[in-house]
């Protein structure tokens, strides 16, 4: 029993916090403004439009899979002297 004991300190605080969280978030009794609402509406509704919609941008879409993979680069020109077998290649790709 006292090894549940620490965790009484944190049960307490976690449910103080719900009854905080449920008292503020309640619902507040408040009279209905139809009255507002409805001119709120009304202005709303007597905007004008906008007459053209823009184009959307083209999008480069991203490569799938989440890998990520770097651009390839170029290998330096090799000198003549130095022309032979590749030391970075792995043998039997030719």
């Amino acid at each position: 029993m006292r090894i549940l004991l620490w965790l009484a300190a944190p049960l307490a605080v976690t449910v103080l916090a719900m009854v905080w969280a449920t008292v503020a978030g309640r619902r507040r009794v408040r009279p209905p403004d139809d009255e507002q609402a409805q001119q709120r509406m009304a202005v709303a509704l007597t905007k004008p439009m906008p007459r053209t919609v823009r184009p959307a941008t083209a999008r480069i879409p991203d490569r799938p899979g989440g890998i990520a993979v770097r651009p390839s680069q170029r290998r330096p020109a090799r000198a003549p002297e130095q022309i032979g077998p590749d030391p970075d290649e792995p043998l039997g790709r030719r």
